[in-house]
């Protein structure tokens, strides 16, 4: 695989007007585990390092502190167990449902996933010092475009014929999900800072 700026980035934009053929152009170039493994842990901790740079640039107004006040060390480190669960989720309900993915494939597809994000990010970040308007708009923007590309790809990967009923899956997937996180960070006593909630009554 081509390694140079350009071609990343144009293959990049080329994951929202064609995302299956971006998707078959990944899978054909056999990346080796071992090295998908490299990538998603590098392109989470420079994530996790936007982010705090981020929450630097442009903190939250007084009394618009977000419910969850992590650290970084705890932000990224629920970032890789998403991306984990997310990843066993592709390769294990895909195939249960019929689907002809590998689990190469399903991490290939958060590895890449995770990479647009990034992009994402650092032009949220970009955009914020000089047009914060627009970077908001492009948050929201952004993750509909992320999502529609996972849709693309897991339907890809999986052989399927109907990517609206994938998007379903992935919705309903990423719900119960998000409901055995919050459960786990409950039982490690990681909640929603008392003093944003307010005094009992």
């Amino acid at each position: 695989m081509r390694w140079e700026a350009g071609y990343l980035l144009g293959l990049a934009l080329q994951s929202l007007p064609e995302p299956r053929k971006v998707a078959r152009d990944l899978f054909a170039e056999g990346f080796s585990r071992q090295a998908l493994w490299y990538m998603l842990a590098l392109l989470l901790v420079l994530t996790s390092m936007l982010r705090v740079i981020g929450q630097a640039l442009f903190p939250h107004p007084e009394g618009m502190e977000p419910m969850l006040n992590l650290s970084p060390l705890t932000m990224g480190l629920s970032g890789a167990v998403f991306s984990l669960l997310t990843i066993w989720l592709i390769a294990r309900i895909g195939r249960a449902l019929g689907g002809q993915g590998t689990y190469d494939q399903a991490l290939l597809t958060i590895v890449w996933l995770s990479a647009l994000n990034l992009f994402l990010s650092v032009a949220v970040v970009a955009l914020g010092l000089f047009a914060p308007g627009i970077a908001l708009l492009l948050i929201p923007v952004g993750y509909l475009a992320l999502f529609w590309i996972l849709t693309m790809f897991v339907t890809e990967l999986h052989g399927f014929k109907s990517p609206g009923l994938v998007a379903v899956g992935i919705v309903v997937s990423f719900v119960a999900l998000i409901f055995l996180l919050a459960f786990v960070m409950a039982l490690l006593g990681i909640g929603p800072d008392p003093v944003l909630i307010g005094p009992p009554q």
